[in-house]
């Protein structure tokens, strides 16, 4: 019986578009994908390096970091109230780091920044290092979680590293782990 049910599932669409996509992957960006996100997790949170550590996380390129950090290509205008830091991807994300407890604040000012609609951001995402907030704007879908469980909720990042995800795929978290080895 458990054999016959380990079959089924391997054979589940949300389980065949994972294994998909971690075929397509090149397998240094597989180690590397895997663990950054937990080792970021783990780590003592750095409020100034945070946004660069988790955008590498999803595979962005050191040039591409660097031209944010200087502030070329970060066109993020919240900055100051609840927010410590913004960084804004173009195209991808808006982040900010906030102040202890308020998360929800540095959420809703991304949510309300005209520099976010104007760089056509599918995300955005508030922390303080205790709590994480994110939306997806075209859906509306969101999530709040401990900081140190954000890793369990990857599926619903997926998209920002280039990857199309079904609602199978977002509900069950223990599907998104990539396969060991």
């Amino acid at each position: 019986m458990a054999a016959e049910e380990h079959r089924r599932r391997r054979r589940s669409p949300p389980a065949q578009a994972l294994r998909a996509l971690h075929r397509q992957a090149k397998p240094h960006e597989r180690r590397r994908n895997r663990t950054s996100h937990l080792r970021l997790a783990l780590q003592p949170f750095d409020a100034a390096e945070f946004p660069y550590a988790f955008l590498a996380g999803f595979g962005n390129k050191d040039i591409a970091l660097k031209r944010l950090r200087s502030g070329h290509n970060n066109a993020s205008d919240v900055a100051g109230g609840a927010v410590l830091q913004g960084v804004l991807q173009r195209n991808h994300i808006h982040i900010a780091v906030s102040a202890a407890g308020q998360v929800g604040e540095a959420l809703q000012a991304l949510r309300a920044s005209p520099a976010t609609a104007k760089a056509k951001a599918k995300f955005i995402l508030a922390t303080d290092g205790q709590t994480l907030e994110a939306e997806e704007l075209t859906s509306g879908e969101t999530i709040a979680c401990d900081y140190a469980d954000f890793p369990n909720h990857f599926g619903f990042l997926l998209p920002l590293a280039g990857t199309s995800t079904i609602q199978e795929i977002k509900d069950n978290p223990s599907t998104c782990a990539p396969p060991a080895g």
